[in-house]
C-alpha cells in the first residue's frame, strides 16, 4: 500500500491540487542551505521552505504530481488533506511571484525607473532662452563631472546648498551638462540640451535637480544592481541599511551621521560587478518635514535650511553630511561588512534579530532594486555567492536615540 493509501482512507478521496508548470525565466539558487526562486518576468525572489524546496527539486527531478504528495506525506508524516491544503497555499503563493505558466507580467517599474519625481504639470510651452545672469557650477559624482547652470542667483540659492559639498574643480572636462530655464509657468530641467524634466515653480527646483541627478548617476556608473538603501561606515565596519521608502531610513542614517558615523547615501546605493564593493553616492539626505524635530538635536543647523517641495507633495529639507562625516576617499569603492533592514515600531527595544543569507536577499528585493536589464540570472549569482559571507540583521527600535546609541556600541 503506497504513503497516500496510509494517510488517507479511499472512502473519502482527496482532490489533489493541479500540477504546477513554472515559467521558462524561473530559477532557482541555494544559498547556503535555503532555495531561492527568481521570476524574471516579475523580478520576485522567494524563499522557499522546505516543501516548497522539496517540490521543486521533485518537479525537476520529473516526478509526477501524484509522486510528490507521496513524498510529501512521508517526508513530513502529515496526513494528505493537510498537504494538499499546504501546497494550494504555496501554489498560490507562486502565482502571485510569477513563477507559473498563468502568471500575466505586471506593468509596474522597479526602482530605479519609478524613482524619479513626475512632474506635476504637462509642459506645454516651447524652451525658453537662457537668462544672461545664469550661475554655473560644477559638482563631482561617482563617475560623472556634472556642469550645472541655474537661471538666477534666487535659484542658485535654492539649489546649490544641497550640492556644495560635491563642488569641483571649474578647470576640469565635465561629461555631463544640466541646465534650468524659467520659462513663463515652468522650471524646465535640460540634459546635454534636451528637454528631461519640469516643475510648477521655484520649490520644486531642488527636487527635480536631486531626483534627476541620482537617476544620471544610476545610469551612467559602472554597476552591478542599484538599490533602495543607505550606507553609513563606521571604523572599518561599511553598514547597508536596505529599505523602502517611508520607512525612516532617512532619518535613522541622518541620526547616524550626527553621531560619528561618516556618510555614503541614505536612498541609493550602487553594487560594482564581482568582486562587489559598494560604490559610495553622498547626495544631501532628504528629510521630511516629519522628521525634522528628531533630526535637529543631531543637526541644529536644519531649521535655518530652505524647504522644498518634491512632486509627491512631500515638503523636505535638504541636509548635506557634515565635513567630518565625509568619506576620506568619497569615490573608493568600500566592501559591505553588515547589513541592517531598519524598522520603527512604536514602544519597542532596539533589537537586533538575525536574519539567513537568503532572508536578506529577499528583504533586499522587497526594499527596491533595478538592473539595467534586469535581475538577470548571472548577477544573481553574483549577489548569492555575495551575501552568503554577510551577517544580515532586521533592526528594530521605538526610540530614535535609543537607535543611535546601541548602534554605536555595536559597531565601537
Amino acid at each position: 500500500m503506497d504513503s497516500y493509501n496510509n494517510h488517507h482512507s479511499q472512502s473519502n478521496p482527496v482532490e489533489l491540487p493541479a500540477s504546477p508548470h513554472f515559467r521558462n525565466d524561473v530559477r532557482g539558487f541555494f544559498l547556503v542551505d535555503e532555495l531561492l526562486l527568481f521570476s524574471g518576468a516579475s523580478g520576485s525572489l522567494f524563499r522557499a521552505n522546505p516543501t516548497s524546496a522539496l517540490i521543486w527539486n521533485g518537479l525537476n527531478d520529473g516526478l509526477e504530481w501524484k509522486e510528490l504528495i507521496d513524498l510529501l506525506c512521508e517526508a513530513f508524516e502529515k496526513p494528505v488533506e493537510q498537504i494538499a491544503t499546504d501546497v494550494e497555499q504555496l501554489i498560490s503563493q507562486w502565482q502571485a511571484h510569477g513563477f507559473l505558466e498563468t502568471y500575466q507580467e505586471s506593468s509596474d517599474v522597479r526602482f530605479g525607473q519609478n524613482d524619479k519625481s513626475t512632474p506635476s504639470l504637462e509642459h506645454r510651452e516651447p524652451i525658453p532662452v537662457r537668462e544672461p545672469n545664469s550661475i554655473e557650477t560644477r559638482y563631482r559624482l561617482l563617475d560623472n563631472r556634472i556642469h550645472l547652470r541655474l537661471p538666477s542667483a534666487e535659484v542658485a540659492f535654492r539649489v546649490h546648498p544641497m550640492l556644495a559639498h560635491l563642488e569641483a574643480s571649474q578647470s576640469r572636462d565635465c561629461n555631463l551638462y544640466l541646465e534650468v530655464r524659467r520659462g513663463r509657468k515652468q522650471y524646465l530641467l535640460l540634459c546635454d540640451g534636451a528637454l528631461l524634466d519640469w516643475c510648477a515653480d521655484d520649490w520644486g527646483v531642488a527636487p527635480m535637480v536631486h531626483a534627476n541627478i541620482h537617476l544620471l548617476a544610476y545610469e551612467r556608473c559602472d554597476h552591478l544592481i542599484g538599490m533602495h538603501a543607505a550606507a553609513v561606515v563606521k571604523k572599518k565596519n561599511c553598514i547597508l541599511l536596505p529599505a523602502s521608502c517611508g520607512s525612516g531610513k532617512s532619518t535613522l542614517t541622518a541620526a547616524l551621521v550626527g553621531s560619528g558615523f561618516r556618510y555614503c547615501s541614505d536612498d541609493m546605493v550602487f553594487l560594482t560587478p564581482k568582486p562587489i564593493m559598494m560604490r559610495p553616492a553622498p547626495l544631501a539626505m532628504g528629510i521630511k518635514s516629519g522628521s525634522w524635530e528628531l533630526v535637529e538635536k543631531y543637526h541644529p543647523q536644519l531649521s535655518s535650511l530652505s524647504s522644498h517641495e518634491r512632486a509627491d507633495g512631500k515638503v523636505i529639507r535638504y541636509l548635506s553630511p557634515p565635513a567630518h562625516a565625509a568619506l576620506k576617499t568619497p569615490t573608493e569603492p568600500l566592501k559591505v561588512t553588515h547589513i541592517l533592514f531598519p524598522g520603527y515600531r512604536e514602544g519597542e527595544k532596539a533589537a537586533l534579530s538575525f536574519l539567513t543569507p537568503a532572508q536578506g536577499l529577499c528583504r533586499i528585493a522587497q526594499a527596491g532594486y533595478d538592473v539595467q536589464d534586469g535581475m538577470i540570472e548571472a548577477c544573481l549569482e553574483q549577489l548569492v555567492a555575495w551575501i552568503a559571507d554577510i551577517p544580515c540583521y532586521e533592526f528594530r527600535y521605538g526610540d530614535l536615540g535609543e537607535a543611535v546609541d546601541f548602534l554605536k556600541v555595536f559597531f565601537q
